[in-house]
């Protein structure tokens, strides 16, 4: 017999997690949406995508990604949970190829892919929809 109460915990206590890791830097670790046109019209940000234990972390350049990322396991550390740097990955769009990888805390070295498949849809990186539609760099 399962334990029915401790998905239920874990999606609650990495929440907390992800809250905690995020609070009040929105606006210096997220993903531009739509930038502030007026004062009745404020920037619309995104931090992160979460699904069970399917979480995409999303950020506006590889420095501000790699912040958010440490924010984050520390923040999970905190409260028992730690990233598995095998079953993570990264993919960029409209970065230059030539930008620092992406570690954990512990100096692990993420792997970066061109495309991934996410909640049984395919996300593919830049490169590879430029290479779809013919237009090669």
């Amino acid at each position: 017999m399962q334990d029915t109460l401790a998905p239920f915990l874990f999606i609650m206590v990495l929440g907390y997690a992800l809250r905690k890791a995020i609070s009040g830097r929105e606006q210096d670790l997220c993903f531009t949406l739509t930038p502030r046109r007026s004062r009745r019209h404020p920037t619309v940000v995104l931090t992160d995508l979460d699904y069970a234990d399917d979480i995409s972390l999303l950020s506006d350049s590889v420095e501000q990604a790699q912040e958010l990322l440490n924010r984050v396991e520390s923040e999970c550390a905190k409260v028992g949970l730690r990233l598995n740097a095998k079953k993570t990955e990264v993919i960029t769009y409209y970065i230059l190829p030539k930008h620092p990888p992406l570690t954990t805390t512990e100096g692990t070295v993420l792997k970066e892919v061109k495309d991934f498949k996410y909640l049984g849809s395919w996300v593919n990186s830049t490169e590879q929809d430029l290479k779809c539609i013919g237009y090669v760099l």
